[in-house]
């Protein structure tokens, strides 16, 4: 069985990139599945609820979210796992996306180094609700719950998301 690849475009020092991203096998992709709802499990549904609309701006705001609630160290460990066995196309020649690529490339390009982390938990993850029977909608009523709890300090009761069978 082949795992899934996907490519996207990057802006690096260098210019455009191409960088393609295959997917974690079973086992790595469950166990840093796990860690990142461990370490900032609303953040998660945010960013899945955002890839399923396919709105690369939401993506990347919810990849920061996300990141911004990972210490230093935590986030390297995640970026290393979930850029396993990425390569880039670059300046003619196919490269790993290792720390010294990234290093490089990404040097006056931070936002464009998060896109890329969230580009590849997309495609590491994008399935994960679907694989769970949980479609688009009913994420984005537990997206809308979520930030109604958050915005109504003593709340008990999460806010009605308008849909029956949430």
């Amino acid at each position: 069985m082949a795992r899934r690849s996907e490519s996207m475009e990057f802006e690096t020092s260098e210019g455009a990139c191409e960088i393609t991203v295959t997917q974690l096998d079973g086992n790595r992709g469950g166990t840093l599945g796990i860690r990142l709802a461990q370490l900032v499990g609303p953040s998660i549904v945010n960013l899945v609820g955002a890839m399923e609309g396919n709105d690369m701006k939401k993506v990347v705001e919810a990849a920061q979210t996300l990141i911004g609630k990972v210490t230093p160290e935590e986030f390297e460990r995640i970026k290393g796992e979930v850029l396993r066995g990425a390569q880039a196309k670059f300046n003619g020649e196919f490269v790993d996306v290792n720390a010294n690529f990234i290093g490089e490339a990404f040097a006056g390009h931070p936002g464009s180094l998060y896109k890329l982390i969230g580009f590849a938990l997309k495609v590491n993850f994008q399935s994960f609700f679907s694989d769970l029977g949980m479609n688009a909608e009913r994420i984005q009523g537990a997206v809308r719950n979520a930030m109604a709890l958050k915005t109504s300090p003593g709340s008990k009761q999460p806010a009605s998301s308008g849909q029956s069978g949430d």
